[in-house]
This record gives C-alpha cells, structure tokens and sequence, in this order.
C-alpha cells in the first residue's frame, strides 16, 4: 500500500513508480520481510500494465485488495525468478567445474567469485582469491583456457575477462522479469 499511496500523491514530475517501488523494496528489508536479497516486485508489477495501472485506480477510489493482489502475485512472480537464477547460477557453475578439472586452490577461489562478478580484472581476482597478482593472471588464464573467462578488453587500461555463461543466466533473469503485456 505504500508505493500505491506514493504513486496517489505522487510528488515527483517523473519517476513516482520507480520510486515508490524502491520505498517498497526498502520497506520489505526494514521489516525483516527479506534478508540477503531485494524481492524485484516491480518485475512482476510490471508483466500486465493493465492490470497494475487498474489496481492502482482501484486504490485511488478506495479499494485496496486489487494493489494488494498485485503485490502478493508480483512477490510470487519475482521470487519464482530469482529461483530459476538461482538454478541457472548454480548449473552454470558446476558445468565450470567439470570445463576446469584438477585445478590450483588459486583457479578454485577466482572461479567462486564468478558468480558474484561476472566481469574481473586480475587485480579483483588477487584481491578476491588472497593472492598475487602474477598467480591471480595464472588463474585466469587456466579459466580461459578452460572456456570459462572470454577477454572482454580493457577498463581504464586494465585488462578485463567476462563469464559469459553467467551473464546470459542474468540476461534470461532480465528478460523473464521484463515481459510485459500492455494495455
């Protein structure tokens, strides 16, 4: 009800949803509702605009179980997402470990960060791995090699490696969470 009653004040020129929807997330982890993760409701307010800019309308003529629906349903909707990222994370890194085989405990902790940062440099792999940057380059190179970290050009003079296995698990997430049937 918060981000419904934020979006009937509605005190910005732009951007109250978005807004209101962050109020929510925020609210969700205040109240101890969520714990590592921010629930990305608006994903799944998002999929049918009809029925959210309906319920919406609902709320602003005194009738909030249409908003309330459409929360529980979008916090079902995300939820279900974020499991199927989970899964999708997961199974991408267990094919990552059979690609690498035996490897150094170096290659062990750089291919754990992956997940996390999906995009690194040897540097962040050293720091990460608690080793130096010589072995950290060793270690993305074997996961190169391995076909696990693809080049991915230099960030402000620095070379940089990309899991792309993981980041078309995000880019599905992404997209599963952005479909949407308008009005």
């Amino acid at each position: 009800m918060a981000h419904a009653q934020f979006e009937t004040i509605h005190p910005f020129a732009d951007g109250n949803g978005r807004t209101g929807r962050a109020i929510v997330s925020a609210l969700l982890r205040a109240k101890g509702v969520t714990e590592n993760v921010t629930i990305p409701v608006s994903s799944g307010l998002l999929t049918d605009t009809r029925l959210y800019f309906d319920a919406l309308g609902a709320y602003r003529m005194g009738n909030i179980l249409p908003i309330v629906q459409r929360f529980a349903e979008s916090a079902l909707l995300a939820v279900d997402n974020g499991r199927l990222l989970a899964a999708d994370i997961k199974a991408v890194q267990s094919e990552f470990r059979t690609r690498v085989g035996p490897a150094r405990d170096s290659v062990l902790k750089v291919l754990a960060l992956l997940p996390r940062e999906p995009a690194i440099t040897a540097e962040m792999a050293a720091e990460y791995a608690g080793v130096s940057t010589a072995t950290a380059y060793r270690a993305v190179q074997r996961l190169q090699e391995a076909g696990v970290l693809s080049p991915a050009g230099r960030v402000r003079g620095v070379r940089a490696w990309i899991a792309s296995d993981i980041v078309a698990a995000l880019d599905d997430f992404a997209a599963r969470a952005g479909r949407r049937i308008r009005p």
